[in-house]
């Protein structure tokens, strides 16, 4: 949107305005951390309320394969919510390096018309 649409739409330009906040915000935030805990409280939510479903379970116990899935099955679901937190948390910096090929893909379009 920043890229083709924004210019052709006088001066309606959303995402560009909030890319801009998202840039002051990480700034005053400091880019000096390595670890950015913006979107975890699910995940650590996920893991804590796993654990208190095996105290409460006590599914330690593996007696056949349905104790296994119902011990397991949960691990592989914390597992995703974990991988897409992670993946949320990194979209900023996915974002500008989009911007820039798309900016990249732009130019090149516009030579070929000329």
């Amino acid at each position: 949107m920043i890229v083709f649409l924004e210019p052709k739409l006088n001066g309606i330009s959303w995402e560009t305005r909030n890319l801009q906040l998202n840039r002051k915000n990480n700034k005053e935030k400091g880019d000096k951390r390595k670890i950015k805990l913006d979107y975890y409280e699910s995940s650590i939510l996920s893991v804590v309320c796993y654990f208190l479903y095996l105290y409460e379970c006590k599914a330690y116990k593996l007696r056949n394969f349905e104790d296994l899935v119902k011990m397991a099955g949960p691990v592989f679901l914390i597992a995703i919510v974990i991988y897409l937190t992670y993946r949320i948390n990194e979209f900023s910096k996915d974002r500008e390096a989009m911007i820039n090929s798309w900016k990249n893909i732009d130019a090149i379009e516009k030579r070929i018309k000329k």
